[in-house]
């Protein structure tokens, strides 16, 4: 008899508890492979997109309740002890599956939208830009398009480093302008304003020179960044504004971009012809979950390197570069890279950079971080990467195209 009430009142026990970490949860857990502790210091302000103030305030009347007539409650005669007990003990303990189960419920990070989506958009497009690169030769250069996007208002555009390359690429062979690049903006895409290469990974242009030319899925996507100044217009009468509009990036943990709800904006190319590249590219944007975060790290501690989208229609060529921006604060959370295998958009993941992994990335070059990095004269910076560094980086380059 004290066996049978010993396991009755655990089961009480037992459901007390599920129950209990149902209404006020449980320890958290940070999603595998990624293991990282606290959170990493967001080191720059969010984007100046606000939340609608008349839809923040505006008031709601409360429902009316239907009126309805109180039914009478047949009586239920209560049934004897035993057979109350007697059918406690036959019913089944929650299994080990079903706890795991409401725990990893419990844990699943919780993300909520607090701006105005249909403004967050329209801000997000003003910031995304095309960058398209000519050559004299043809060929294996014609056209190249990529993506950007401006993340300071005086015109520094972020984009990745195998688009940036070709800016290396100038003279080519010693022929004056052998690639033309220029950044183009709108819907269709239009020739706006000229640009410099400010800084581009040495690291990445070490490990990947050789795959110039080549389809990036290839490459990891690790160091693939790269930062361009906006110089100028691409004609003397085209309007330069004195601030550019831009999304401010924002570095966040593994949890904080697990299911976080995201804006996508770029300009895919991957099924257009030359001509309609050239005459008709339109710029896309999209709404999607982060699915997956990614690592670079083969060790402990691992770091938020890399997120992963299913299915968004910019999971094509000419996407890298373009922005991936939270739907919570309007901040710029991921650059687009490269993407998985598959014969539709539907069927791949487009993944992008954290601003974890760019900001531990430009430190480890630099001994600056992004935030510091950004604070210099973006003029005197793009001069002395042109001075010093560029000229390497062309050399590696031209010798890779030159094994072609």
């Amino acid at each position: 008899m004290f066996s049978f009430f010993h396991k009755l009142i655990e089961k009480v026990f037992t459901l007390g508890a599920a129950v209990a970490l149902i209404f006020f949860g449980a320890p958290q857990e940070i999603p595998q492979p990624i293991n990282s502790g606290d959170s990493f210091p967001n080191y720059a302000a969010v984007s100046t997109v606000q939340r609608n103030d008349a839809a923040a305030t505006a008031t709601e009347t409360p429902p009316v309740a239907l009126r309805q007539e109180k039914t009478p409650e047949p009586e239920i005669a209560p049934l004897p002890v035993s057979d109350v007990l007697e059918e406690a003990a036959s019913e089944p303990a929650f299994s080990p599956a079903l706890i795991d189960a409401l725990l990893a419920r419990i844990r699943e990070p919780q993300h909520s939208v607090r701006i105005n989506q249909r403004e967050l958009n329209e801000y997000a497009r003003t910031a995304v830009v095309n960058i398209f690169c000519i050559s004299k030769a043809g060929g294996l250069f014609e056209p190249l398009s990529g993506s950007g996007v401006v993340i300071d208002p005086r015109g520094i555009v972020l984009t990745n480093a195998h688009v940036a390359q070709y800016f290396l690429l100038k003279k080519y062979r010693g022929v004056e302008n052998f690639i033309d690049c220029v950044i183009r903006t709108g819907s269709p895409a239009r020739a706006a304003y000229r640009a410099e290469l400010m800084f581009l990974s040495g690291n990445w242009v070490r490990n990947n020179a050789a795959l110039i030319g080549r389809d990036n899925t290839e490459s990891s996507g690790e160091n693939d960044f790269a930062l361009l100044r906006i110089t100028g217009p691409t004609t003397n009468e085209a309007a330069f504004p004195a601030i550019f509009p831009y999304l401010a990036p924002a570095v966040k943990t593994d949890r904080d971009l697990k299911n976080l709800p995201v804006l996508l904006a770029s300009y895919p190319a991957g099924f257009l012809s030359g001509l309609t590249t050239n005459n008709g590219l339109w710029l896309i944007s999209s709404t999607a979950l982060v699915n997956n975060v990614y690592t670079f790290r083969e060790t402990e501690p691992y770091t938020p390197d890399m997120v992963g989208v299913n299915g968004p229609v910019g999971a094509q060529e000419g996407s890298s570069g373009g922005a991936i921006v939270s739907s919570e604060d309007g901040s710029l959370v991921g650059l687009i890279v490269t993407r998985s295998d598959g014969a539709t958009t539907g069927e791949r993941e487009l993944r992008a950079l954290t601003f974890f992994h760019i900001n531990e990335s430009i430190e480890a070059e630099t001994s600056k971080t992004f935030t510091q990095f950004l604070q210099e004269d973006p003029v005197l910076t793009t001069e002395i990467f042109q001075r010093t560094l560029a000229p390497h980086y062309t050399g590696l380059l031209e010798r890779a195209l030159d094994k072609k």
